[in-house]
């Protein structure tokens, strides 16, 4: 009898190796063709660089239209991939030899696999980052924390979902917990490229605290807007342009910037087209078109909205935006995960639902832009006579009339708006009614001028002095270039020479104005 069981025994192991061979197979094959496209889907290293860019053109409002382009090129270009042959769901010979081979891990402790389950996070990963590139912050930030509860902690996927949910975080204002957020991924992922972007960041939004909380009640609203906005703080600049009953066109558009980080789009669009209509060629109709050209290219790929503003521009003659625009329109990728070819894998379910919403909200936002952009344009040759008319009277204006204040432009891209600043102990102390900060004179790149009532003007006379200590007298000029170790002097007459004066002579720079 004994025998009879032990040959029963054989044959069996005989009869069920090759088979459960067969199944390992299958899911060690598929377990391989999942690891591959993660390792093209997943460019982390690439998203880390973007996002530092993205940070630069959020948090340090620098309007750079051709590095708000080039980062939306790359934007899509990360965890843009399609799966092609991999399913959502498993056969039973697959799913088969999945168990036999977690046992197996199991018995030898290792972590099991669940391909399921981590296909479906690729794809939700994928529609986070859709929405975090499309402004919907919210969204986004909903999505990274569902998927923070499912990822091991100990993944590049959980380090990515970290960092974005922080700067997903700090673009809708909540500063305090973004701060919280980007702690914890430099604490839980040191000496990784996360970390260093988190880190980045979080100097930037420990800085931009520090300043919201320093105002003093003397201030100005529209210094508070200047600075707020300046910083990237939209929550705080909204409040305070609440406040204010004629805004400048450029609290206009600082308004529509706000609300399109926010991700009401179709509102901002509404307030963008509004300053074109009513401006000439300044700055804020130019600023406004230029963001209208981003969301038609980038937020809903849509040709009509692109080829509308590109037609403004040249109404404007924004020559340069044109340009910059022409060179990467045919570049980018629409998003795989909103296209037709995903829903072959996924009919039912919770991930076949939120896609059907955000790509319904997304159709839905795009009517309503084309609606707002074909009542404000309809009539493109009256609107380029009005503007060139409107225009004729802003050539040259005399702008003596304005109060100027120092533009301190640093190298990482901030700026500051102050009367007067002193050099002490090889930092420039920057000190206004707000706040006091001190910042290493290496890091300062140029010292110009702008108007008080308006920081988008620029003033070029010689009303910025300037105390050296090798000299008698108080140097008067309208910029100041930091090259090296020396500063050079401008001056409104671009025939006068330009000087040179090493960094450490300067003792104070101050912005006054020659009463007539």
């Amino acid at each position: 009898m004994k025998r009879s069981a032990y040959v029963i025994s054989i044959l069996i192991v005989i009869v069920f190796f090759p088979i459960s061979a067969y199944w390992i197979g299958n899911a060690k094959i598929l377990e391989l063709r999942y690891l591959l496209l993660k390792e093209r889907i997943m460019n982390y290293d690439l998203a880390s660089v973007v996002l530092k860019s993205r940070v630069r053109l959020t948090f340090l409002n620098s309007e750079n239209f051709k590095e708000e382009l080039v980062t939306g090129i790359l934007e899509s270009s990360i965890l843009n991939e399609s799966p092609e042959n991999l399913r959502l769901s498993l056969s039973p010979w697959e799913r088969s030899g999945t168990w036999i081979a977690n046992v197996v891990r199991f018995l030898t402790l290792k972590p099991p696999i669940h391909l399921e389950e981590d296909l479906e996070q690729i794809f939700y990963l994928q529609l986070a980052f859709e929405m975090e590139r499309s402004g919907i912050y919210d969204k986004a930030d909903e999505q990274y924390r569902s998927l923070e509860k499912k990822l091991d902690v100990q993944t590049d996927e959980a380090a990515f979902v970290s960092l974005h949910r922080g700067f997903c975080l700090a673009v809708k204002g909540e500063l305090e917990n973004a701060v919280i957020k980007l702690k914890e991924t430099i604490e839980k992922y040191p000496g990784t490229h996360y970390s260093e972007t988190a880190e980045l960041l979080l100097s930037l939004l420990l800085q931009n605290l520090d300043i919201r909380t320093s105002f003093k009640s003397e201030g100005t609203n529209s210094e508070k807007i200047s600075y707020l906005f300046s910083i990237g703080d939209c929550s705080e600049t909204l409040k305070y342009l609440d406040n204010i009953r004629n805004p400048t066109r450029n609290e206009q558009y600082m308004r529509a910037r706000c609300t399109e980080l926010k991700g009401e789009i179709p509102e901002a669009v509404k307030k963008y087209t509004n300053i074109i209509k009513t401006g000439g060629k300044d700055k804020a109709s130019v600023l406004s078109n230029r963001r209208l050209m981003v969301i038609g290219k980038f937020k809903f790929k849509d040709k009509a909205v692109t080829e509308n503003s590109l037609k403004t521009a040249e109404i404007l003659n924004d020559k340069e935006a044109l340009e910059d625009f022409r060179t990467i329109e045919l570049s980018g990728k629409d998003p795989y995960i909103t296209s037709e070819n995903p829903k072959k894998l996924y009919k039912t379910g919770a991930l076949a639902n939120t896609i059907s919403q955000y790509v319904e909200k997304a159709s839905e936002e795009l009517k309503q832009v084309k609606e707002i952009i074909l009542n404000s344009f309809r009539k493109p040759e009256e609107k380029k006579t009005q503007i060139s008319k409107l225009s004729a009277a802003e050539n040259s204006p005399d702008l003596s009339h304005l109060t100027p204040t120092l533009k301190i432009f640093l190298k990482n891209g901030r700026t500051f708006f102050v009367d007067s600043i002193l050099l002490e102990e090889k930092k420039f102390i920057i000190n206004s009614e707000r706040f006091e900060i001190s910042i290493p004179i290496e890091n300062i790149d140029s010292i110009s001028l702008t108007a008080k009532e308006d920081h988008t003007i620029e003033l070029k006379y010689d009303w910025l002095s300037v105390i050296v200590k090798s000299q008698s007298e108080k140097i008067l000029g309208s910029k100041l270039n930091f090259i090296s170790e020396s500063f050079r002097v401008e001056h409104k007459d671009p025939l006068t020479p330009k000087e040179n004066y090493p960094i450490l002579e300067i003792q104070e720079a101050k912005a006054f104005k020659i009463v007539k």
